[in-house]
Parts: C-alpha cells; sequence; structure tokens
C-alpha cells in the first residue's frame, strides 16, 4: 500500500486521524487503540494474505503467462504481477479437489472430482505453498471440530503430496 501514496501524503492522512482520534471525548486506552487497528487492518481486501513470487503458468489459457499467487483463509487468488490491487482469479478451499507440488512446481484442482479444472505453475517455491495451504485446512478442520465455525468451510478438501 506505501507505494500508492507519496510520503507526504501518508504524513497528512496519519496526521489527521491522529487528531480526529485525540478530539474524541473519551481518549482510547492503549488496549481499545490495538483492537481498533487490528479491525481496520482487517478490512483490507487481502489482509491476511500470503504472497509468493511470481511463477510462470503452465499449459494455461485462462492465466497470464506470469502470475503471483496468493494464499490466504478463504483459499487461493492469482494476480497481475505489477498490481496486487484485484485478483485474475479466486478459489475457495470449499471448491478446490486437490493440490500437489514438487522441487520445480506447484498445481491445484478446482471443481469436483468429476469436472475439475487444473492449474500448474513453474515455481521453486511449491512446497511453501502447499504447506501453507495444508496450514489453512488444518486450522479450518479444527474450528469445525470445535463448532467455532458457522460458514461453508465444512466441506472436506483433500491434499495430493
Amino acid at each position: 500500500m506505501f507505494s500508492s501514496k507519496k510520503p507526504n501524503d501518508w504524513e497528512a492522512l496519519i496526521l489527521k486521524q491522529h487528531s480526529l482520534l485525540c478530539l474524541q471525548q473519551k481518549p482510547l486506552s492503549a488496549e481499545e487503540a490495538k483492537l481498533e487497528y487490528i479491525e481496520f487492518v482487517r478490512s483490507f481486501e487481502h489482509y491476511g494474505t500470503t504472497f509468493f513470487p511470481p511463477c510462470k503458468t503452465v499449459n494455461n489459457r485462462i492465466l497470464p503467462s506470469k502470475v503471483t499467487i496468493g494464499v490466504n483463509y478463504e483459499g487461493i487468488k492469482t494476480f497481475k504481477i505489477k498490481t496486487k490491487d484485484a485478483y485474475i482469479t479466486k478459489h475457495l478451499f470449499t471448491d478446490i479437489y486437490s493440490w500437489s507440488s514438487s522441487a520445480s512446481t506447484f498445481a491445484f484442482e478446482y471443481g469436483t472430482q468429476y469436472e475439475s479444472t487444473k492449474f500448474t505453475f513453474e515455481t521453486k517455491h511449491g512446497a511453501i505453498i502447499a504447506s501453507t495451504i495444508q496450514t489453512y485446512i488444518d486450522m479450518l478442520v479444527q474450528l469445525l471440530k470445535n463448532g467455532d465455525s458457522d460458514d461453508e468451510e465444512s466441506e472436506t478438501v483433500s491434499s495430493e503430496k
């Protein structure tokens, strides 16, 4: 986000927000300020997304020749290399059928067991991407076991390694 504005513009925005907070009738405690900050950054579209270095797509007509892969608690997104403002594709974990990695690739399939589309990427970060996905899946499964989830993540997602 920093590169989206000049440093002087950021400074002006920060000082303006600070002065607004100082004018509040009841000052925030340190804990309240931290919570407000966390709520603010959680509103960012790509909050919690881990971005991986650009990789080359393999035999794909949907995506450009190179993309950036982003993984978060929802699933996998692909982005144009130069701008991460808008994603090209978004695949929720409930739609991802499988994923795999090797020393030089990462791949995932989405759809159903009977009709799916596969994306394959040339990247030396395939194992890290797969591990990140598995960590999110493990967390979602644990939330479901504990009864802490109320949305559609209840479908089973499989992994091929």
